[in-house]
C-alpha cells in the first residue's frame, strides 16, 4: 500500500489496516482518512491521525477488547503510532444524516470507549464526504450528499456552547498547547458559522483575518507557526480571543 504520505505515516496507516483485516474480516466495510492527512496540513511533529472504520454490525464485548489489545500493542512501535484517533461506526451510521443517538467505539490518547456522538457529527460527516481520503473497502462517503450549510452553521453554534463555554469556565490555566488549538478551532467555527461550510485550519485562519478580525492577525499567524513544545508568544491575547469569540456566540460584535 502507498498512498503518498512520510514512510512513518505510511507504516503506522498499513499496521493499522492489517490489525483491522484480522480483527473484523468480512464484517469491515470501508477504512477513512480525515483530518489533517486529508486537508493536506499533516505535521509530523504534532498532528493526530484521524481516521474512521466503518462496519457491517455494531462491536461486540468480544472485538471491543481485541481493540483495546491491537491498540495497546500499536502504541509500542513509536510516538507517531500514540497519536492515533479514531471511530468506530456501522454502516448504518455512516449513511444516517441526523447525530447518531447509538453510542460509537472511540479511541483517542490511549483509551478506547463507547461515546456518542455531539455537533461534531455534522464536521466529521462533511469533511469525510470533502475531504475524506479512502485507504480500504467501499468509497461510501464518495456517494453522499453534502451536509446542509444550515446544519453545519448550528453545529459550530452548539460546540461553543457544548464544549468551549464550559470548558472556559472551569479552566484552571489552559496549556501553550490548548491556547493554539482553540485559537485556530475558534477560526474553523466563526468560518462554519458564517459561511455553512467546513474548511482546513490554514484556510479558515486566514478568513477570519480578512473577514472578521484583522486586529488579530499577528496572534493568529503566531498560531498556525508554532510548533509542538514551544511557547506561544501570543498566549494572553489568543485567550482573550477565544474566550470574546465563545462568549459572542461565534458573532463578530
Amino acid at each position: 500500500m502507498k498512498i503518498g504520505y512520510p514512510n512513518e505515516v505510511e507504516d503506522v496507516i498499513r499496521k493499522l489496516l492489517t490489525s483491522l483485516k484480522k480483527i473484523f474480516n468480512k464484517d469491515l466495510v470501508c477504512v477513512y482518512l480525515h483530518g489533517s492527512l486529508a486537508t493536506g496540513e499533516f505535521d509530523i511533529k504534532s498532528s493526530d491521525i484521524d481516521y474512521v472504520v466503518v462496519l457491517k454490525t455494531d462491536i461486540n464485548e468480544i472485538k471491543f477488547n481485541a481493540l483495546e489489545t491491537m491498540h495497546k500493542q500499536l502504541m509500542n512501535y513509536s510516538d507517531l503510532h500514540k497519536r492515533l484517533e479514531g471511530s468506530y461506526i456501522t454502516k448504518e451510521t455512516a449513511c444516517s444524516y441526523e447525530v447518531p443517538k447509538d453510542a460509537r467505539v472511540y479511541y483517542n490518547e490511549g483509551r478506547l470507549v463507547r461515546i456518542r456522538y455531539g455537533s461534531e457529527w455534522f464536521f466529521e460527516k462533511d469533511t469525510l464526504i470533502k475531504y475524506g481520503r479512502h485507504i480500504y473497502g467501499e468509497t461510501l462517503f464518495k456517494t453522499m450528499e453534502n451536509v446542509k450549510s444550515e446544519d453545519i452553521s448550528e453545529a459550530a453554534k452548539s460546540l461553543l456552547l457544548e464544549w468551549w463555554k464550559p470548558l472556559l469556565m472551569k479552566q484552571d490555566g489552559l496549556s501553550d498547547e490548548y491556547v493554539v488549538y482553540g485559537v485556530l478551532t475558534m477560526c474553523r467555527i466563526l468560518f462554519s458559522i458564517q459561511t455553512g461550510e467546513t474548511t482546513s485550519k490554514k484556510e479558515a485562519a486566514n478568513w477570519t483575518v480578512k473577514s472578521l478580525y484583522p486586529d488579530m492577525k499577528e496572534m493568529i499567524d503566531e498560531a498556525l507557526k508554532w510548533k509542538k513544545g514551544s511557547r506561544f508568544n501570543c498566549y494572553e491575547t489568543g485567550l482573550k480571543f477565544i474566550g470574546e469569540v465563545v462568549n459572542n456566540g461565534g458573532l463578530n460584535e
